[in-house]
C-alpha cells in the first residue's frame, strides 16, 4: 500500500474544538476533552479483565518444559511485530497450578507493568506470563486491536504511573483506572485495521531492505575480491598494503565544553554517534571557527573518508559538506591512483577484520600501523570507479526506501494522534456512494461477505472459463494472493489439508452471494467442475474496478497457468514464511518444512512431490520476490 492510500484513509484533521473554545457539530465536551458523540470515555477495567501473573519454583524441575507457554517482558522486546507466537520458556500444567499465574486465551493483550514498561503484544495462542505483566482479557464488543494500539499511544502515561522503591511498577489498580477515549465497535475495527495497514507498509519495507541490502553484502562479496568482474575489465589487480594507498591521516578533538563560545551554528563535528543515524549533510553537534582552532580538531573537506579508530572500530564514512571530527575518527587522504569511494566501499565491506585487529582493555582502538599494514587487492583505477558507481547504486536505492520507511513510520505516528482522540473520522474503506443501498445498509460482517462475493465472481470471470471453470481450491488461491496483494495478512485462511482454505467464503455467505446476485453461477464441463460468470458479472466487475482498479488483475494474471497443485505449493509456503518472519525466525527449506510439519493437517503435503526441498526452495523464492514492495502493484 502506498503512502498516499494510507493517508487516504482519513479525512482531512480537524480540531476537536474550535479557536472560540466552542463544540464543533458531532462532539461533546467530556471529562477526556472534546471527542466524538458517539464515543464513550471508559476506564481499562470497564473494557477488560486485568490479569496478573506469576512464576512457578524454579527449583522443581516438573514445573518447566511442558506445553504451556510463560511470557516474560523479555518475550515481548526481544522481537518486532504485534503479536506474540512463542514464548523462550514453557510451563506445565502442574507449574501453572503451583503459582498465581492464569491461562489467558489467544488474543489477550499482554501488557508490560514492570521493567520495559507499557510495551506490549497480542497473543496468538493461549499463554501465562510472570508477575512483570498486567495483561488484559477484552469484553466480547471491544477489538483488542484497537486496544494494542491505544497501549502502543499511552505508553508514556503508564510510564509516569509506575513507582517503586526496589523497582519501577505500575499496578493493576492504575491500569484498570485509566481513562481512555472508545469509539463504537465497527470504528474501533476501522481504525485498527487502518493502523495494521500501515504496519504491513512498514514490515514490507523493512523486508524489502534487508533483501536488498543482502543482496548488496553478496554484490560486495563479489566485485571487491575479484571473485566477478564488471564487463570490459580484464587486467590483473595487485595487493596492496593500505599504507600505500593512503597519503595523509588526519586526526581530531573536542573543543572545551565549558565554553560556550566554542558550540553552536558552524561546522559540522562528527562523533562516532553521528554513525548510528547517518546523515551525509548533518551531524548531532556542530562547533564554531573559534572552538576549531582551540582544539585539536580538523576541518575534513567533503568527499574525505572518515574512519572509526576507536569505540565503534571500522565504522566509515563519507559527508558531503566539510566536517570536524573528534578524537575516535581519523580523516583518510588517498593518493591519485585509487578512489575514495572504491576504498570507502571497502572499508565497509571489511569492518570485522577491522574490529577484529581492535585491541584495549577498557575502550577498543586500532593503532594506526595496524591499519596501514592491512592487505587488500587493488584493480586499475578505471575498475575501481565501475565498482564504486555499482556499490554507490544500491546504497542510493537502500537509501530512498529507508526514508520511505520514515516517512511511513511518521505517517502511522501522525495517523495514531489523530484516529485514537477521534480528531480525525475514518471514511468507510470502500466508498458508500459506490455500494448497492441495500449493501450498505446491511450489517458489517455481510458487507465483508458482499465484498468477497464481488472478488470471487471477478477471478471467476478474468481466470475461469466454460471449458475450464474455476473450482473452489483455485478460486481460494487466487484470493489469498489478491489479498496478499493489498498489503494485508490475509484473515481467515486456515491451514487446512488444502489450504490456506477459507470456509468463510462457502460457509459464511461469499460464495452464496454471488450465486444468487448472478454474479457466478454453478457450470460442469467433462470432469471439471466450479463455476463461471453469470448474466450479471459485469455489475460485479464494476464494483470490483471502482474498489481496486484493474492494475491487480493484471498483477494475478501471471499466475493464469499455474497448476493448482502449484498455487497451493506457493501460498503455503507464503503463508509459512509470513509466520516465520512474523516470528522474527530465518526463512529457509529447513525452518519452512518444520513449520508445516509441526500442523497435523499440513504435514501430509510434506510427502508430495509438488512439496520437495527443490519445489519449496524456489516457492520461497518466488514469495520474496512477489511480495517485496517491488514487484506487487
Amino acid at each position: 500500500m502506498s503512502d498516499q492510500e494510507l493517508v487516504a484513509r482519513c479525512c482531512l484533521p480537524q480540531d476537536n474544538e474550535s479557536v472560540s473554545g466552542e463544540v464543533p457539530p458531532g462532539y461533546k465536551r467530556t471529562e477526556a476533552g472534546v471527542i466524538p458523540v458517539d464515543w464513550e470515555v471508559k476506564s481499562l477495567g470497564e473494557i477488560a479483565e486485568i490479569v496478573s501473573g506469576g512464576t512457578p519454583s524454579t527449583q522443581v524441575d516438573e514445573y518447566w518444559n511442558g506445553d504451556i507457554p510463560w511470557c516474560t517482558p523479555t518475550d515481548i522486546t526481544s522481537k518486532p511485530g504485534k503479536y506474540l507466537i512463542e514464548t523462550q520458556r514453557n510451563i506445565t500444567h502442574k507449574g501453572l497450578s503451583a503459582c498465581s499465574a492464569r491461562l489467558l486465551p489467544p488474543g489477550s493483550v499482554l501488557l508490560c507493568s514492570r521493567a520495559t514498561i507499557g510495551d506490549v503484544k497480542i497473543a496468538k495462542k493461549g499463554v501465562c506470563t510472570n508477575q512483570g505483566f498486567k495483561s488484559l482479557i477484552c469484553s466480547n464488543d471491544v477489538s483488542n486491536e484497537f486496544v494494542y494500539y491505544l497501549l502502543v499511544k499511552l505508553k508514556d502515561q503508564l510510564v509516569e504511573k509506575a513507582s517503586g522503591s526496589t523497582f519501577l511498577e505500575v499496578s493493576r489498580r492504575d491500569v484498570e483506572n485509566l481513562r481512555i477515549n472508545l469509539p463504537p465497535a465497527e470504528e474501533q475495527h476501522a481504525i485498527s485495521t487502518a493502523l495494521s495497514d500501515a504496519d504491513a507498509l512498514i514490515n514490507s519495507l523493512d523486508r524489502f531492505i534487508a533483501k536488498k541490502l543482502a543482496i548488496k553484502q553478496a554484490t560486495m562479496q563479489q566485485l571487491l575480491t575479484g571473485q566477478t568482474r564488471l564487463s570490459g575489465f580484464k587486467g590483473e589487480w595487485q595487493e596492496k598494503r593500505l599504507g600505500d594507498i593512503i597519503s595523509c591521516i588526519v586526526g581530531g578533538g573536542t573543543p572545551s565544553r565549558a565554553n560556550p563560545a566554542y558550540w553552536g551554528d558552524g561546522i559540522p563535528w562528527v562523533t562516532v554517534k553521528d554513525f548510528a543515524d547517518f546523515d551525509p549533510e548533518a551531524t548531532q553537534e556542530s562547533i564554531t571557527l573559534e572552538g576549531l582552532k582551540n582544539s585539536a580538531s580538523n576541518r575534513i573537506p567533503a568527499g574525505t573518508i572518515i574512519l572509526s579508530t576507536r569505540m565503534a572500530v571500522g565504522q566509515v564514512a563519507i559527508y558531503r559538506v566539510d566536517v570536524a571530527i573528534n578524537q575516535d575518527l581519523k580523516a583518510i587522504f588517498l593518493n591519485n591512483f585509487v578512489v575514495p569511494e572504491y576504498v570507502f566501499h571497502w572499508f565497509r565491506f571489511s569492518v570485522e577484520k577491522l574490529e577484529e585487529l581492535g585491541s584495549g582493555s577498557t575502550v577498543k582502538g586500532l593503532s594506526l600501523s595496524d591499519l596501514k599494514s592491512i592487505k587488500f587487492m587493488v584493480p586499475h583505477i578505471d575498475e575501481q570507479s565501475a565498482i564504486a558507481s555499482v556499490l554507490s547504486d544500491m546504497d542510493a536505492e537502500i537509501e530512498v526506501l529507508e526514508r520511505r520507511r520514515e516517512k511511513a513510520k511518521q505517517i502511522k505516528q501522525g495517523m495514531m494522534q489523530q484516529l485514537l482522540t477521534g480528531r480525525v473520522r475514518l471514511i468507510d474503506l470502500q466508498p458508500v456512494v459506490d455500494r448497492p443501498e441495500a449493501e450498505f445498509e446491511a450489517s458489517k460482517s455481510h458487507r465483508w461477505a458482499f465484498d468477497e462475493a464481488v472478488l470471487i465472481a471477478t477471478l471467476v470471470k478474468h481466470f475461469g472459463n466454460a471449458q475450464f471453470p474455476m473450482g473452489r481450491k483455485r478460486y481460494t488461491k487466487f484470493s489469498y494472493l489478491f489479498h496478499r496483494c493489498t498489503g494485508k495478512q490475509p484473515d481467515g485462511y486456515l491451514k487446512k489439508a488444502a489450504g490456506p482454505y477459507n470456509p468463510k467464503t462457502k460457509y459464511g455467505g461469499p460464495e452464496k452471494i454471488a450465486i444468487e446476485k448472478d454474479f457466478i453461477r454453478e457450470h460442469k464441463s467433462g470432469r471439471y467442475s466450479g463455476f463461471v460468470a453469470g448474466d450479471n458479472i459485469s455489475q460485479a466487475e464494476s464494483y470490483f474496478k471502482k474498489w481496486y482498479g484493474s492494475e491487480i488483475i493484471q498483477w494475478l494474471d501471471q499466475f493464469r497457468f499455474m497448476k493448482t497443485d502449484e498455487l497451493e505449493l506457493l501460498t503455503t509456503v507464503d503463508m509459512a514464511v509470513c509466520e516465520l518472519e512474523e516470528e522474527g525466525k530465518p526463512v529457509n527449506i529447513v525452518k519452512v518444512k518444520d513449520l508445516i510439519r509441526s500442523h497435523t493437517e499440513w504435514e501430509a503435503k510434506l510427502g508430495r512431490s509438488i512439496f520437495s526441498e527443490e519445489c519449496i526452495a524456489s516457492a520461497i523464492e518466488k514469495s520474496i520476490d512477489l511480495f517485496s514492495g517491488e514487484n506487487s502493484p
